[in-house]
């Protein structure tokens, strides 16, 4: 992970057999040169059109991936605002 450009935690909420126990599992969304990773997708850079936030109270946000592919939520306790930024930053070099 040493060309990572940017590190942002996001939370999924995983339901154990039955569907009874939820899980809150912990991710992170990775930003390389030329792609972001995620814990089921990676998207290339030149297929992703923007990156939003809306912000749902405290600490929480929905950070929204807007695709070629379409649009992918993730939920977020730390603001991604440095990590937005360097995706921008990232989408001016290609």
């Amino acid at each position: 992970m040493s060309d990572a450009v940017a590190v942002q935690p996001y939370r999924i909420i995983e339901r154990e057999a039955g569907g009874q126990v939820k899980i809150t599992v912990q991710h992170d969304m990775i930003l390389y040169p030329d792609y972001i990773q995620t814990h089921a997708h990676a998207f290339p850079i030149v297929d992703v059109y923007d990156i939003s936030c809306r912000r749902l109270g405290g600490n929480d946000a929905i950070l929204y991936l807007h695709t070629n592919q379409g649009v992918f939520p993730y939920k977020v306790n730390i603001d991604p605002s440095l990590f937005i930024a360097a995706f921008h930053a990232q989408k001016q070099r290609q």
